[in-house]
């Protein structure tokens, strides 16, 4: 599919093109970096205003034969003027012409990435299939999957667990079908099939906990039968790899004489040694990864390990027995790796489709009014939580999953860079990339603003949404009003907590971890979301950004106001002298996707930041893959 489309774009005889694009085919990584490849800058049209600012800006004096190129996408229904329409080659694309006899409302709900295998494997088949034989082409064409070989439990179990190596979840639609299947199956009808299809991590969840009941069963006197058969030949032949790489943790025991011998590779008697093994194996998928990176999706793989790594590295329990040297080196090839990466691909970014999930943090309204659908019965609260990062988060869920009824859809996405308040936190709530809010680019209350303006234009009424920001403890006065407020629907929290931990921290990570879990004991949190839960939220969590622990390379007092946690990056309006930042420190010029182009961008390389020399402290403000890659949870009652 990708050479079709290149096809229609290469046939432009000049460099500006006007792309209908109604289905969003091309926002898919692979089409989106040959689209850069090509040399054309992708911009997304909103309106005529703001589009006619950055071409008369950018490209009006320039001749047609230079080396600029323009690509205009649109993908809703708007009105294009007509001086803009004439001057711009106009190359039109759709999934009917592209997958003609497959059911068009079933290829539109379908990710983007999906498109090009689907057009490989459906390419001259010549037939006219409706919905529900769509839906079973791609469940087997696509994923494998063939549901007439699933007879009992077991071979379900062994399915998911091919599946779940390979990929993170199956499309709705594609899922609503196949468990509707299993459903019809007496032998399958008392599974949860909404944590055994509810993506990777729900899966491996779930098989976790019945590998603690299948261990119990050789250790207690009256034990919970587990529903996983791991005897079975087809279930054990994957126990080595699940533990090896990861996806399964060893259960701790004391008494191990009563478990057999193939079972004791998935106990552990020793608990700080299963640490150092769990951190040992961490660490190895970790360079596999890095070695193998193809998409932004592999990064996503590598933050989830270093989150843990980083986890592990800070307790006390078990710090004198890991090698300092080799973290630390290993903190360096991640991030310069990761920097590079960035530097190459961080522009196509925003354009990525957020139909499955959001990738970049603006994309995280549109994705949960996608959700909601075009009636809004569903009511939704988002959850800011100011300065998370990942490792945070995972030390936060520990504590919500003990004995909660909630059900965890975990994902992650980027953060806008530099990695500050004003700039990521404003694109969260506005839905808009910074170029687009650049007036307010370093203030922290418009956020407010900008979420009632996003959900109006939505068609939301405005006596429905409510926003609230300076929430630690969740007693604050006016939070449970809103809460209990009958007509509210639409719901914007931020949580300044971890924020505020990190401005005060002397123990760097592992004090904020201790402080964490601290503060999750007063319970304040979980029973939020409970009490959202209960008048029938849908609960989205994410942050602006995370965190690295740094070391001052001296102060720098200029250039425009960054707060003093922020001391990663340093801001310089057009025009003036930035040198300052660069000579005599080991900082670079960030490219500025996406950002006001009045400004300069000057990041601290590694983990240094501007400050007081050899000074430690958590900051945030650059692009290591700490404070870029953020999480995004969807918290939802267990059905």
């Amino acid at each position: 599919m990708k050479s079709a489309v290149l096809k229609r774009i290469e046939q432009s005889p000049i460099p500006y093109i006007l792309l209908y694009d109604p289905d969003d085919i091309t926002s898919s990584e692979d089409i989106l970096s040959s689209i850069d490849a090509l040399g054309f800058q992708l911009v997304n049209y909103d309106d005529s205003v703001t589009f006619r600012y950055f071409f008369e800006r950018n490209f009006r004096d320039k001749p047609l034969d230079c080396k600029a190129k323009l690509m205009l996408k649109v993908t809703g229904y708007h009105y294009i003027p007509y001086d803009i329409e004439s001057s711009f080659y106009n190359v039109t694309l759709s999934l009917k012409e592209l997958f003609p006899g497959l059911s068009y409302s079933i290829l539109k709900e379908l990710d983007s990435e999906l498109y090009n295998r689907l057009y490989q494997v459906w390419n001259g088949w010549g037939k006219n299939l409706g919905e529900r034989e769509t839906l079973d082409f791609i469940l087997k064409n696509l994923f494998s999957i063939y549901p007439e070989t699933i007879r009992e439990f077991t071979d379900l179990i062994k399915i998911l667990i091919d599946f779940y190596y390979e990929n993170d979840s199956l499309p709705k639609m594609v899922c609503d079908y196949f468990t509707d299947l299993i459903k019809s199956k007496k032998l399958l009808q008392e599974y949860p099939m909404e944590k055994l299809l509810g993506g990777a991590d729900s899966f491996f969840r779930y098989l976790q906990q019945h590998w603690e009941l299948f261990v119990g069963s050789f250790t207690k006197t009256l034990p919970k039968k587990s529903s996983v058969d791991f005897s079975h030949k087809d279930i054990k032949i994957y126990l080595g790899s699940l533990f090896d790489e990861g996806y399964l943790t060893p259960v701790q025991c004391i008494e191990i004489n009563n478990i057999p011998s193939w079972v004791r590779r998935g106990v552990s008697a020793d608990e700080l040694g299963q640490l150092k093994t769990s951190y040992d194996n961490l660490m190895n998928r970790l360079y596999d990864t890095i070695n193998d990176v193809t998409s932004y999706k592999d990064w996503w793989r590598v933050a989830k390990d270093w989150a843990n790594i980083l986890i592990t590295y800070n307790d006390e329990r078990i710090r004198g027995r890991l090698d300092e040297k080799a973290f630390m080196s290993t903190s360096k090839v991640l991030n310069d790796e990761f920097r590079a990466w960035l530097f190459n691909n961080y522009n196509l970014l925003p354009s990525l489709s957020y139909a499955r999930s959001p990738v970049m943090v603006h994309h995280i309204p549109w994705y949960i009014s996608h959700r909601m659908g075009r009636d809004f019965r569903q009511k939704v609260a988002l959850i800011v939580v100011d300065g998370m990062a990942l490792d945070d988060w995972f030390v936060i869920s520990t504590y919500l999953n003990q004995n909660s009824s909630y059900h965890f859809e975990e994902k992650l996405c980027f953060a806008w860079i530099p990695t500050i308040t004003s700039i990521s936190r404003q694109a969260i709530f506005s839905g808009q990339i910074p170029r687009y809010f650049g007036k307010t680019i370093f203030s922290t209350g418009e956020d407010e603003r900008h979420w009632k303006k996003f959900w109006l234009e939505q068609g939301v009424r405005p006596d429905t949404i409510y926003y609230m920001r300076n929430i630690k403890h969740f007693s604050e006065e006016g939070l449970k009003d809103i809460i209990e407020n009958p007509k509210a629907k639409v719901l914007g929290f931020v949580v300044n907590m971890i924020d505020d931990m990190v401005h005060g921290q002397q123990m760097l990570r592992a004090g904020l971890h201790q402080n964490l879990r601290l503060w999750m004991r007063e319970g304040g949190l979980k029973r939020f979301l409970q009490c959202l839960l209960d008048r029938g939220f849908d609960i989205y969590i994410t942050s602006d950004h995370g965190h690295i622990g740094s070391i001052g390379q001296g102060s720098l007092r200029e250039g425009l106001a960054v707060d003093r946690a922020a001391g990663r990056v340093r801001i310089y309006e057009r025009g003036k002298n930035y040198k300052t930042a660069l000579k005599g420190y080991k900082a670079y010029k960030w490219a500025g996707y996406g950002l006001p182009e009045e400004y300069n961008y000057i990041i601290s390389d590694g983990n240094y930041a501007y400050g007081k020399a050899r000074e430690k402290n958590l900051t945030h403000g650059g692009i290591s893959i700490e404070e870029v890659i953020v999480p995004f949870v969807h918290i939802r009652k267990e059905e």
